[in-house]
């Protein structure tokens, strides 16, 4: 029995890795995948189609280190926000769960407070999971962080 431990924990591993794998790629080609980068003074726009289009608006701006953020989200449609996620882009900084409060049926706000990091020109990304027209709908919104 002990033999086959290991067997199984290589057999449970690949399987982690493929299924991961799989699903990173079904979000990288997904077509409702939408970015809004870089961000330009304190806002930006992101187009979805026939989803509408989602403003997004960044106080204060720009971003810096260990200080909270609001980055208020105004939809052209209802939308609720799923999940909302920040990640480091030029270095893994783990997945940080974001807090978010839905103001209307079209207007969400997000609370961003960015880690300090050893690399003093940061990036990172909220990575965020909308449903409007009963689709969920991946968005990512790449900024700097100063120190």
């Amino acid at each position: 029995m002990k033999r086959f431990i290991p067997v199984i924990l290589t057999l449970a591993g690949l399987i982690f890795v493929l299924y991961y794998s799989q699903l990173s790629q079904t979000l990288s080609t997904d077509d409702n995948l939408s970015d809004c980068r870089p961000m330009l003074q304190n806002q930006c726009e992101i187009n979805l189609r026939e989803s509408g289009q989602l403003t997004v608006k960044v106080t204060p701006y720009p971003f810096h280190a260990e200080q909270e953020h609001q980055m208020q989200i105004d939809s052209e449609l209802k939308a609720e926000l799923k999940s909302a996620e920040l990640i480091g882009i030029d270095m893994n900084m783990g997945i940080i769960p974001l807090a978010f409060e839905q103001l209307s049926d079209n207007q969400i706000q997000i609370k961003v407070t960015p880690a300090s990091c050893v690399n003093p020109n940061m990036q990172w990304r909220l990575k965020i999971q909308i449903l409007i027209n009963q689709q969920n709908i991946y968005t990512f919104i790449d900024f700097p962080v100063n120190h």
